[in-house]
Parts: C-alpha cells; sequence; structure tokens
C-alpha cells in the first residue's frame, strides 16, 4: 500500500548566522527565538498554512495554495522587521531571517512530509540572505498572475543548487517594507569552478562529506579510496562544492579517466583551469607559477591508471604552491608525501525485515541511504514506484544483497522498468551463487560489483551485448553517427546482426537500463559515454570476444575520416562547427594514435589522422608540444611503412606544431623535409605550403628577395590548382613583404587581391585576416574612415569562424584603428577581447601589453605605462619584417619617450624592471587593471570560452 501523495506549496525559513549569535549571546538568542517562533508561526498560520516540523531556528511549513505561502513569507518578514526588539526584552540585534518558497510534489506520512519537493526547497533556502524572499520557478509561475496587492517579483536568473541535477531559476519578492537589494546568491555557480553538475542527489554521505572537509582542512592533499563504483567521484564532487566558500580561487575538476598516457595528466590539469602553453616555457612550469598565489581545491579524478605522474604532480602542487588543496580519487594510494585518505565505505544497508513488514520498520527503512537511492533511481525508471509494505523486503534484500554499493543498486533500480524487487533479488540470488571464480583474496564487495555487472551483461540481448562491448573502443564519449560508423556490423559470432539503423534503438535501451549515460554536448546534439567502471568492464568483454583489432581499426578509420572533413571544412563558412568537433573527440583521437604509435593499428590511417590534426589542434586547445611529440613518436616507428604523402603530412603537422610551441630548429627541419617528401611525391599543395613557410622564415631574417621568390612559387602552385582561400593567404604575405621593401602601391595592390580572392572562396577566416590587415595598413596611411569599415567587417568574420588565432589579429587591428581614431574607449574594449584569445599566442600576448602601455600614456598615467612596457619584454623581442608597420612603431616610440621624459630615466627604470619581473598571468591581469584577487573571474570567463 503506498503512501498518500499530494501537491503543495512549501515555506522553508531560518534565521541568517543563528550559530554564531547562540556562540557570542546564548541567553539573548534564547528569549529572541521565543519572539522569533511567535511571530513566523503567527504569519504562517493566520495565512493557511500548517507547521509541519521546525528544526531549531527552522521552520518547514505547507500550504495548499500557492499564493498563500507567498503572502505569508511576506508577511512573517514585516513582522520580524517591525519588531522592537529592546521593547520586547531582548538584548540582541535584530534578528534576520530569509525564507523559500516552492509548490511540488511530495509524500504525506507520519504528520510530516518526504520527497525531491522538499530537498529543493531547502537548497533554495541555503543560497538567500537574511531578510530576502525566495521563490523557485515553478512557484513563480503559479502565483505570478495571483500575487497580492502591491507584491511583485524580480527574476534573479539560473543558478545551480547543492546537489541537484538541474538548475533553478529564482525569483525575489519585491513588496513595501522589505528591504530589495542583497548580495550575489550563494550558489554554486557564484564561486569560481568548472564543477560538473550533479547527477542526482546525494543519499548517506553528510558524515563521510564532513569528515573529508575535516580532513582537508588539516591536510593539503587527500585521496578518497575504494573499488569502482562506490561513489567516489560524486562524493569528491560533493566536498568540493561544499568547499566552495573556503576556497576564494574556487573548485577545479579535473578528469583524467580518458587518458591513457600519463604524461598527459599536467596537460589534462592546465586545460580544466583555462590555461595554455606559454612559448618557451613548460605547460608544467605555467602551471605551477598559476598556481603559486592561489588558494582553490584541485579536484584530481580517477589517478588510478596513472599513478605515478599524478602523484609527480600532486607533490609538486603541494611543495610549490602553497595555497592549493588537492582532493583525489583512486583505487590505489598515490603515496605522495604529506596524503591523508579516506576509504568510501558503500553506504549504510536496512536491517532485513520478518516474514512480514510491520509500518514501523517501513518508516525506518525509508531513512537507510542504500533504500533511498534505489528507491529513488527506480522511481525516475518507472515514476509510479513507490516503496511499500508489499516490496519493502525485497528492496531491503537487493541493498542487502548488494552491500550498498551505489553503482550495483542503479543497476538493480533500472530493472524496475521490466521487473518488480522480488524477482530482481530472485535473480540477483541465481547469480551471486554462480560467480565465484573472482579472486578469492580480493574484497567481498568487489566480487559483488563484479557480479552485479555479470548479471546486468546476461540480462542483455544479443544485439545489446554486441554495442556494450564495441562501445568501450571510445574514450571520452562518442557520438550516435561515431557508434553507427563504428559498432554497426550485419553479425557478430552468435550471428546477431546489428544494422547501423538499429544501433539508435540499441543504445537507447543501454542508456535506459543505466549502462550508458548521454548528455547534451557543445553543439546540442546528444553525446553518450560510460562509466568507467562499466567501460572497463565493457573493454574485457571485447578482448573476449576476438573483436579489439577489428573494432580500434574501424575506431581509427572514423575519425581519419572526421580529420580529413575538418581539413576540407578548414576556412569554409562552416568552420566552427567543425573544430568544435574536434574539440568533443580528442581523446578519441588520442587514443586513436597512441595505437598506431604503439603498432597495434594500420600506420597508414594514422598518419593521414595526424597529418591532418595540425591546422585544428593549432587554432584551439591541444597543445602543440604534444602534436611534435607524437608526431614524432609515428615517425620514428613507422616512417618506412608507409606512403610518402603520408610520411610528407606528418612531417608538416611536425614542423608547423614545433613552431607554434616555439621550436624553431625543429620547425625549420621538419617543414624542409617536408618540402622535399612532398616534391618526391607530387603532392603540390603541401609543397606550396612548404614554400609558404620557407618565404616565412626567410622573411624573419630579412632577406626579402628570397621570402618574394618563395611565395611567387608557393602562389603559382595554389593558383593552378584553384585554392582561393590559399591564395589569398599567399597574396597577404606578399602585401607584407612589399610593405618591408617601401613599396606603398605594390602593397595595396596584393592585399586588395587577397581581399578579392577570400571573398570568392567565401571562408570567413581568411577574409577576416585579408580585411584586418588591409584595415591596419589604411589606418596607418591616415585613411581611417576606410580602415574602420574594413576592421568591423574583420572583427564580425572571425568571431564567426571559431578561429581563435583570427580573432586575436581582428581584435589587435580594431583597437589599432581606434587608437588612431582617438577612440579611446573602443580602444581598449578591442584590446581586451584581443586579450582574452591571445593567450594561445604569446607573441600577440606581448603585442597587446605595449598596446595596453600606449592607452596608459593617454590616460596619465606613466609609472603604469612603464611596468607595461617591461611586461612586454619590448626590448628582447626582434621585429620581423612581419612586425610593426614603422608608422606605429614611431608612434608607440613617441608616446613611450614622453612617458619616460615626464616619470624621469630613474623612476622609469625601476618601473620598467618591477614590469620585466611580473610574470604569467600577473602582467595580463595587471593590463587589464583588474587586482589580483579578482583574476579568478577573468581566468574563469576565458575558460567557460574554451580557451
Amino acid at each position: 500500500m503506498s503512501q498518500p501523495t499530494a501537491t503543495r506549496t512549501f515555506v522553508f525559513t531560518d534565521i541568517e548566522g543563528s550559530t554564531r549569535r547562540w556562540q557570542a549571546d546564548e541567553a539573548g538568542m534564547s528569549a529572541a527565538l521565543m519572539r522569533h517562533d511567535a511571530l513566523v508561526r503567527s504569519a504562517i498560520e493566520s495565512h493557511g498554512g500548517q507547521v509541519f516540523k521546525t528544526v531549531g531556528d527552522a521552520f518547514y511549513a505547507a500550504f495548499e495554495h500557492a499564493p498563500d505561502g507567498v503572502a505569508a513569507a511576506v508577511a512573517l518578514q514585516l513582522a520580524l522587521a517591525a519588531e522592537d526588539w529592546a521593547a520586547s526584552g531582548v538584548a540582541v540585534a535584530p534578528l534576520r531571517v530569509r525564507a523559500a518558497v516552492h509548490v511540488g510534489e511530495a509524500e504525506a506520512r507520519g504528520g510530516d512530509w518526504y520527497g525531491r519537493s522538499l530537498n529543493r526547497v531547502a537548497r533554495l533556502l541555503a543560497v538567500g540572505h537574511g531578510g530576502q524572499v525566495l521563490l523557485s520557478g515553478t512557484a513563480e509561475a503559479l502565483v505570478v498572475d495571483a500575487l497580492p496587492p502591491g507584491i511583485a517579483l524580480r527574476d534573479l536568473g539560473r543558478h545551480r543548487l547543492k546537489d541537484l541535477l538541474d538548475p533553478e531559476q529564482v525569483f525575489q519578492v519585491l513588496a513595501p517594507g522589505l528591504v530589495s537589494e542583497f548580495p550575489a546568491l550563494d550558489s554554486v555557480g557564484g564561486h569560481p569552478n568548472n564543477l560538473p553538475a550533479q547527477p542526482s542527489a546525494l543519499f548517506g554521505r553528510e558524515a563521510d562529506v564532513a569528515s573529508v572537509r575535516a580532513l582537508l582542512a588539516a591536510h593539503r592533499l587527500v585521496t578518497l579510496t575504494g573499488i569502482g563504483g562506490t561513489g567516489k567521484t560524486r562524493l569528491a564532487l560533493q566536498v568540493a562544492t561544499e568547499a566552495l566558500e573556503d576556497r576564494p580561487d574556487g573548485a577545479w575538476f579535473v578528469d583524467l579517466s580518458p587518458l591513457a598516457d600519463p604524461a598527459l595528466v599536467v596537460q589534462a590539469t592546465a586545460m580544466a583551469l583555462g590555461l595554455r602553453e606559454d612559448s618557451g616555457r613548460s605547460l608544467e612550469d605555467t602551471l605551477v607559477e598559476h598556481l603559486a598565489e592561489r588558494r582553490l581545491l584541485l579536484v584530481l579524478d580517477n589517478c588510478e591508471h596513472v599513478l605515478e605522474e599524478a602523484s609527480r604532480l600532486a607533490d609538486t602542487l603541494l611543495r610549490q604552491a602553497p595555497g592549493v588543496r588537492i582532493l583525489a580519487t583512486s583505487r590505489e594510494l598515490l603515496a605522495a608525501p604529506g596524503e591523508h585518505t579516506w576509504a568510501v565505505p558503500p553506504l549504510e544497508v536496512p536491517a532485513l525485515p520478518g516474514a512480514s513488514t510491520a509500518p514501523e520498520e517501513l518508516a525506518q527503512m525509508t531513512q537507510v541511504a542504500s533504500v533511498r537511492l534505489f528507491a529513488e533511481r527506480a522511481a525516475a525508471h518507472r515514476p509510479e514506484f513507490r516503496l511499500t509494505l508489499d516490496n519493502a523486503a525485497a528492496v531491503a534484500g537487493i541493498c542487502n544483497r548488494l552491500e550498498g554499493v551505489p553503482l550495483a543498486l542503479e543497476l538493480a533500480a533500472a530493472r524496475v522498468r521490466h521487473l518488480d524487487p522480488r524477482a530482481i533479488l530472485h535473480r540477483l540470488d541465481d547469480r551471486f551463487r554462480l560467480l565465484t571464480t573472482g579472486s578469492r583474496t580480493a574484497p567481498s564487495r568487489q566480487q559483488t560489483l563484479r557480479a552485479a555487472l555479470d548479471w546486468s551483461h546476461d540480462l542483455l540481448d544479443g544485439p545489446e551485448r554486441a554495442l556494450l562491448r564495441r562501445l568501450a573502443v571510445f574514450r571520452g564519449g562518442w557520438t550516435l553517427a561515431a557508434a553507427e560508423a563504428v559498432c554497426a556490423d550485419q553479425a557478430d559470432e552468435t550471428g546477431c546482426g546489428l544494422p547501423a539503423d538499429a544501433v539508435l534503438d540499441v543504445l537507447g535501451r543501454l542508456v535506459d537500463k543505466s549502462l550508458a549515460l548521454v548528455r547534451e554536448g557543445d553543439d546540442g546534439g546528444s553525446r553518450y559515454g560510460f562509466l568507467e567502471t562499466i567501460r572497463q568492464y565493457a573493454r574485457e568483454r571485447l578482448e573476449e570476444a576476438g573483436e579489439t583489432s577489428r573494432l580500434e581499426t574501424r575506431h581509427l578509420a572514423h575519425f581519419e575520416v572526421l580529420s580529413d572533413e575538418t581539413e576540407r571544412h578548414r576556412n569554409a563558412s562552416d568552420s566552427a562547427a567543425w573544430l568544435d568537433r574536434i574539440d568533443a573527440e580528442v581523446d578519441n583521437l588520442r587514443a586513436a594514435l597512441d595505437r598506431v604509435a604503439a603498432g597495434d593499428l594500420p600506420p597508414e590511417l594514422g598518419f593521414r589522422l595526424a597529418g591532418r590534426l595540425w591546422s585544428p589542434w593549432s587554432v584551439r586547445r591541444a597543445s602543440s608540444d604534444e602534436l611534435v611529440t607524437r608526431a614524432k613518436a609515428l615517425l620514428a616507428r613507422h616512417a618506412g611503412a608507409v606512403s610518402v604523402n603520408a610520411h610528407a603530412m606528418v612531417a608538416y603537422a611536425a614542423g608547423n606544431a614545433a613552431g607554434k610551441a616555439g621550436r624553431r630548429e625543429d620547425s625549420i627541419t621538419y617543414r624542409k623535409e617536408a618540402f622535399d617528401l612532398a616534391r618526391a611525391c607530387g603532392d603540390e599543395r603541401l609543397e606550396a605550403w612548404c614554400l609558404n613557410d620557407l618565404a616565412n622564415f626567410a622573411a624573419s631574417r630579412g632577406e626579402l628577395v628570397d621570402a618574394e621568390r618563395h611565395l611567387l612559387a608557393s602562389l603559382a602552385i595554389k593558383e593552378k590548382l584553384g585554392l582561393d582561400w590559399e591564395v589569398a593567404s599567399s597574396l597577404k604575405n606578399l602585401g607584407w613583404i612589399a610593405s618591408g621593401a617601401g613599396d606603398v602601391e605594390a602593397m595595396y595592390g596584393w592585399m586588395n587581391r587577397s581581399v578579392a580572392a577570400a571573398r570568392r572562396a567565401g571562408s570567413k577566416g581568411v577574409l577576416s585576416g585579408a580585411l584586418a590587415d588591409l584595415a591596419y595598413f589604411m589606418a596607418m596611411d591616415g585613411r581611417l574612415d576606410e580602415a574602420r569599415l574594413a576592421v568591423d567587417e574583420a572583427c564580425r568574420l572571425a568571431e564567426a569562424s571559431g578561429d581563435y588565432r583570427r580573432q586575436a589579429d581582428a581584435f589587435e587591428h580594431a583597437g589599432l584603428v581606434a587608437l588612431m581614431d582617438g577612440r579611446l574607449a573602443a580602444a581598449r574594449e578591442s584590446w581586451l577581447r584581443a586579450m582574452r584569445r591571445a593567450l594561445l599566442l604569446r607573441q600577440h600576448r606581448m603585442a597587446l601589453l605595449v598596446h595596453f602601455a600606449r592607452l596608459a600614456v593617454r590616460d596619465g598615467d606613466h609609472d603604469r605605462a612603464a611596468r607595461l612596457a617591461g611586461a612586454s619584454g619590448m626590448d628582447r623581442s626582434p621585429v620581423t619584417i612581419f612586425g610593426p608597420h614603422p608608422r606605429e612603431r614611431a608612434d608607440r616610440e613617441a608616446d613611450l619617450t614622453h612617458a619616460r621624459a615626464t616619470l624621469g630615466e630613474v623612476a622609469w627604470d625601476r618601473a620598467f624592471g618591477e614590469g620585466q619581473a611580473m610574470k604569467g598571468e600577473e602582467s595580463f591581469l595587471y593590463a587589464l587593471a583588474m587586482p589580483a584577487e579578482q583574476g579568478e573571474s577573468v581566468t574563469a570567463g576565458l575558460a567557460m570560452d574554451g580557451i
């Protein structure tokens, strides 16, 4: 017999800062609380509400009608505000009470209410401030047209609440006599972090969370250990969420589970913090420098397969970044100095009831964590599911047999869609008696989890089993299209077919059975994945079926096709969408390249994949150093086993990436090798690319005649092949050469031809670059109206292209045009936008610091100008043919000479030296006129931009 459910309006209240008040004045708070209780209860009951629970100073009330709940919340705030506490004999400051209102379904039981609606209103209350009344989106929808006179609502936006999956639209009640202005809500999103949304409420871990937080308060490295499926990651996320208020620089989550190469641990950590490599410096040095002065929590999740590197990095950070605390999850200890561990236990399980369950036993069971977890997940799969006197014994048996392991409970709960709890328990009994081949020395919980996974697998039909094991070939998730391309087959070894058009249905069934996960991808489509424990299990099944080599080859072929498509769309109108796809698949791309480098897969496909990745990886997030390392590994092992064309592609990729990473000699060596190979195999397009690069090298040495000769040869090939966007690039470079030679007429001729070719090609990125450079030269010549039109179009196109480098270029030029036009505010805004993208390129960042120095001169802040000039490294950076125009150089020198003369030599040298001593983000934040304590908001914004 199920418990009665009903929809009610719930109003929760509590006193802000009551614990501190009690500690300061226990007698005064005791008297104040009596008066508080009377006022709150009177307001609730006079508006038709029922107080069903009080906990300390908190009141929980239920109303039949939502407008009555809102009116009661307003009334109690007004009563508390109007109270003359001194006249009441209370010797404390006025009490500040916060209130929250939510409407939802709940179970009535024993004079109390239970259910997810109660969790939501409690979490909503926790983000508010004393004197404030908050409404959930559900409550607002029901009261907006029936508000009492004089009451209005203010939309505070969507907020993530602790422990809840879905963000909440929050509203504040406005009424005469109520305070209307408050600080920002204390929601998860109000603190710098990248913590993923938590997939569900956390059951039965309150004591564990408190214990782990206490450990973190006393020790800087805490590792959560336990078998797969105990909920280590979930517990870590909850601890991190609750620790946000203690860490001024936030909490940052690093998922190590997709990494096959331990060398990528540093890069994964840096990416989670929004950091990128800096030319001439290791990424680890950049990471350590970034964290050196910060107080934050770093969550290193799933360390067990990269244990040595995770331990080494943790030790390095603890020694060199004293404000950092690390919370790790691993099946094994990190064994790092200063490490303290917390073994994550299974959830509490209920006592087994007798032959029949008594009502009081049922009431006790509903408070047991494992039962609550099973019941909540079961209701998600079958909404009508309730814990009853009839099924309580079976549910208690399931929780005991699965020993409270959360993953096993979730898998069992998924079966409620098709089986009742008794049938589930019966199948568990059978399976446990049969599965006795595991290690006898392994913990019983580990054997139980294996049994649960085997049992779940045995309940799958043939196509479901085939798809489950084949999906294990992916790393970091997959799309439906990828699953269809890689996993579909006409028949497996059992004769069971899995055609491509059946994959969607079968994959949906795996999601329904909690064996696969689905979320919304960055492109708005669905992206699927595995819990790591299930992925490892599926991988074992794949190897047992003898399909590993075939599936890994198909996986490589699929992503080789994706890289080819991305290359062909590199400068098309939809290039940003293709770059996004490569971004999303970086873990799959790494897995495919790892398998090729290990000698397990056809090297020709792997070389073609690697050879095409230089472009998308160079304009987005992947490390150039990483691509150099991978290309070197491929060349060292397989160069003689692939076609000359494939060899040339990888050599070119290595040269391009080495150039981006500041490894000049490697870059020249590999590009010359690529040039010779391209000629040998007749790859004219690649030959043209190499000629373009050779021209750049010659120009950087001031060898303009050689540079022009190489560019003209490259241009001839590109025109012959009809490659309009590449023609535009060569024409633009010829314009720079002509400018360097002082031939203004030739420069404009080349530049105008470049713009025309880019328009024919329809490439937003290339056209943006051509227009930005043309605008630059126009501005230098005083043609400011034309320059402004050209650079505005360049910025719009760069934004649409998705190419961060093009965006940095366009916004930098837009700032220069604005500066020459006397629009200082516009120049500052453009350079700010450029700086947000220029983290990828050191030379951009250094140039921008000079621009900000010039702004400081215009602002009359000459000391600041000297610091920024020093931070830019301007006295150490040689000017190449692609450097500042003579007019810009002269204007810059005039500005800084004026500042130097105004300050005096001694003051200038002192400030300039202080600027030179700035490191990394320090100069970046200084340029933006932002104190260090505000830096987290900038870096968090950059991370949200995917930078």
